[in-house]
């Protein structure tokens, strides 16, 4: 229903970027089909009211076809820079979303989780259970779970559900309830 919000995150969709079709192995013959792709299956799942964390490396497209996709986006939008995140693309992003910064703390529910676009070892109350979401890592790192961390780019969302997509909060909580808490230290 209408008044139902959920949560929606993820990584990774380089928009434009011929490349990646090749180091992700991700099954389009042309970067358009692979963009419209995206954006369809985005919509299928993340509906207008849907909050969205996008935790970087939206496009590699120029800022036209960047901010013609992100005017696409269903969601009321929140964004974590990366590392491919230019000055044009934040730009956008604060146009079209909140802009978050490098690295953010929130709360679903009772849920802490720390957002930043890179893998962590340690964060904020990771030993209380709080989680760690990130991207970069194009799934390489989830065959290694570490802790509640995890890699919540559309590559492990292709591996794990059959999609190129991003995932709701609670397929998360699933996955993070079994994955142990990892105490480094005692501060």
């Amino acid at each position: 229903s209408k008044n139902i919000i959920n949560n929606w995150l993820s990584s990774d969709y380089h928009m434009g970027h011929f490349n990646i079709l090749k180091y992700d192995k991700r099954d389009f013959k042309t970067i358009e089909e692979h963009d419209i792709h995206l954006i369809q299956t985005h919509n299928k799942y993340v509906k207008p009211h849907d909050k969205f964390y996008f935790l970087g490396d939206f496009s590699f497209a120029k800022k036209d076809k960047t901010e013609y996709y992100l005017s696409q986006l269903n969601g009321d939008k929140y964004f974590i820079k990366a590392n491919h995140d230019h000055k044009d693309t934040i730009a956008l992003y604060k146009q079209y979303g909140t802009f978050m910064g490098k690295m953010e703390e929130i709360r679903i529910g009772e849920q802490g989780i720390t957002l930043c676009h890179f893998a962590q070892r340690i964060w904020n109350k990771s030993h209380r259970g709080n989680w760690s979401l990130h991207g970069h890592s194009h799934d390489s790192l989830e065959n290694k779970p570490y802790g509640k961390s995890m890699d919540v780019g559309v590559m492990t969302a292709k591996r794990l559900t059959g999609e190129y997509r991003p995932f709701e909060f609670n397929e998360l909580k699933e996955i993070m309830d079994k994955r142990p808490i990892i105490k480094i230290d005692d501060h």
